[in-house]
């Protein structure tokens, strides 16, 4: 199979591999959906190998980049506790509609997956990259893992992701095929080697298409 359309390699060895997620592709299995799931995906590319991938965090749907999956239970458990530690370090690339009010801010709120669920504390902070006539390039760093936060606090910010619909409020901005989010740099422990682990990876090709085409920029980098 060609795996390159669903994800790149671009970390690995005998205990982790960390992925480029391609956009629209689901990372574990829902219901209702038949459709490829990375998680599959990456079980298949490893068979081989004889190893197994196990997903040590999300990332949206439509949300391209880095991912990580482990290869035992017991690097799953660890970096899923560097997770709930805050220990890990992730950085997204976002193209919103505007301007923020400051060249760099703290974005604090309290969030529900569903209205049923208790709200809970969702922290972000941004930094403004580049700014357009009609929009602006952040660097987005979450400190908290809620559900859709970034999506969530940035439309509440009254900025939302360019190709945002769920949470625009009825704003139409840019048009884009996803929400205009990546995920371009992570950091973490090594759960066996203890050794700091830093990947970074280029912006998405889709967005680096956007880029060309809506500010005539052939290079953004990040």
């Amino acid at each position: 199979m060609d795996y390159s359309k669903f994800f790149r390699v671009v970390w690995e060895d005998d205990y982790l591999i960390v992925l480029d997620k391609s956009p629209q592709v689901l990372v574990v299995a829902a219901p209702r959906r038949r459709e490829p799931v990375l998680a599959d995906l990456v079980n298949e590319y490893l068979a081989p190998q004889k190893e197994k991938a196990y997903p040590v965090h999300r990332l949206d749907r439509t949300t391209s980049g880095l991912i990580i999956f482990a290869k035992s239970i017991f690097c799953q458990r660890n970096l899923m506790e560097q997770f709930r530690g805050r220990k890990v370090h992730k950085k997204y690339v976002a193209f919103v509609n505007g301007h923020p009010p400051e060249r760099k801010g703290t974005l604090k709120g309290l969030i529900k997956k569903t209205p049923r669920a208790a709200a809970k504390l969702a922290v972000t902070k941004y930094r403004l990259m580049r700014k357009f006539s009609d929009f602006s390039i952040l660097d987005i760093q979450p400190l908290t893992g809620r559900y859709n936060q970034i999506r969530i606090q940035l439309a509440q910010l009254g900025i939302p992701l360019v190709g945002e619909r769920k949470y625009a409020l009825g704003r139409q901005g840019l048009r884009f095929s996803r929400p205009a989010l990546h995920s371009y740099f992570v950091q973490f422990r090594h759960p066996v080697g203890k050794s700091l682990i830093e990947v970074k990876i280029d912006l998405a090709s889709d967005m680096c298409e956007f880029l060309k085409k809506t500010a005539e920029l052939d290079k953004f980098v990040i």
